[in-house]
């Protein structure tokens, strides 16, 4: 084996396994500190530069399989359209999923609605997270972590279920719900990979699925009264 072959095993391990961990501890630190929207979103596009970053001084040194994917070229036609594809149904579930939470009048996770966007600039930074979100998850996860199993594995399935479980799992600090909710969009999002071999349409429908969950999540939550109002989640200021 290669160094830069074993280098490659050891970040995806590294992704798929550690990142889970960092997870949870994100999750403990939510609970104790409670941070302000601005310095979750500040520590989220940080961890994602950095992870991403790694991945590419990685990516570079081996076979560039992620490199290959995030730059592959596709017609624009075939871009927008499985874009659209990926976006519609990541969407539908995650509606199914809101809609299946309010049917069981199940109070939202406090960590996941003291994430959420409250204020204009709020709204604003959260668009940018997402947009970074797209373009790093999709190149860390769908890129890098999945060329890299299916050449090593020889098997596109087995490299799918690693790659899309351990996505779930890097959300592990939103709560069990979360977790399963995200891997199920990761299995959506590697739909078009599958099929273009190309990350473009999931990034751009990674992005806008983000957008339109952090957009529109809280106000359905009020609407249903889902939501739990506490001290730090914005008792105070945010009560309808």
């Amino acid at each position: 084996m290669s160094i830069a072959h074993l280098l490659d095993a050891i970040w995806a391990i590294a992704i798929l396994g550690g990142v889970p961990i960092q997870s949870l501890a994100t999750r403990q630190t939510l609970e104790q500190q409670h941070p302000t929207r601005l310095q979750i979103y500040a520590s989220a596009v940080t961890t994602l530069a950095i992870l991403a970053g790694v991945t590419l001084g990685v990516d570079l040194s081996g076979a560039r399989q992620g490199l290959a994917a995030f730059g592959r070229a596709l017609p624009p036609a075939t871009v927008a359209l499985w874009a659209a594809i990926t976006f519609i149904v990541g969407a539908a579930l995650w509606f199914g999923f809101l809609l299946l939470q309010k049917l069981r009048r199940d109070i939202a996770d406090p960590r996941i609605v003291a994430i959420l966007p409250f204020t204009a600039l709020e709204r604003f930074l959260w668009i940018g997270v997402s947009i970074a979100a797209g373009i790093a998850e999709e190149y860390v996860y769908r890129g890098f972590c999945f060329s890299y199993l299916s050449a090593s594995t020889g098997s596109i399935a087995a490299a799918g279920v690693l790659v899309t479980i351990g996505f779930g799992l890097a959300h592990a600090y939103q709560g069990r719900a979360a977790t399963v909710k995200a891997g199920v969009l990761g299995a959506v999002l590697l739909m078009p990979v599958l099929v273009t071999g190309a990350l473009l349409p999931s990034i751009i429908a990674h992005a806008a699925i983000d957008v339109l969950s952090g957009l529109t999540m809280r106000n359905l939550l009020l609407r249903w009264n889902l939501i739990q109002f506490g001290e730090w989640i914005g008792e105070r200021d945010e009560r309808p």
